[in-house]
């Protein structure tokens, strides 16, 4: 209970013994977060020499601050002039047979873990002229 001035007689004034009981309105408000969730195809083909950037679409609330990319089950790097996100992984230029693999990336936010892997190939150009 909380004491606070009345109106009383056009003047305000706080009567002896007389209180005021604050009714406070309480809302609850929920905070929606979901793990990051991915949607990727299972392979991606492509042929040497071309430029790739792949993007998985990721749901995610909050969006994730830790990631990760593995090819092949190693830590990856991207190459000089490439670069990596909690949704897209970017090869920096023409690619060459030594980006095929299969990926995972994996991402964290406070509602946890998700993860998707895919399949890169990549068809090299044959040479038929003699």
């Amino acid at each position: 209970m909380l004491f606070f001035p009345t109106w009383k007689q056009d003047s305000l004034s706080l009567q002896k013994d007389e209180q005021l009981l604050i009714n406070y309105n309480y809302y609850v408000v929920f905070l929606l977060i979901a793990p990051p969730v991915y949607t990727v195809a299972d392979r991606f083909f492509a042929i040497e020499g071309d430029i790739l950037r792949i993007d998985p679409i990721l749901d995610a609330i909050p969006f994730p601050t830790i990631f990760s990319w593995t090819r092949n089950g190693v830590p990856y790097t991207p190459p000089s002039g490439g670069s990596v996100g909690a949704d897209f992984i970017d090869f920096g230029g023409p690619i060459d047979r030594s980006v095929a693999g299969t990926y995972m990336v994996s991402s964290t936010n406070d509602a946890g873990t998700g993860s998707a892997t895919f399949e890169l190939i990549i068809y090299c150009e044959l040479n038929t002229t003699n």
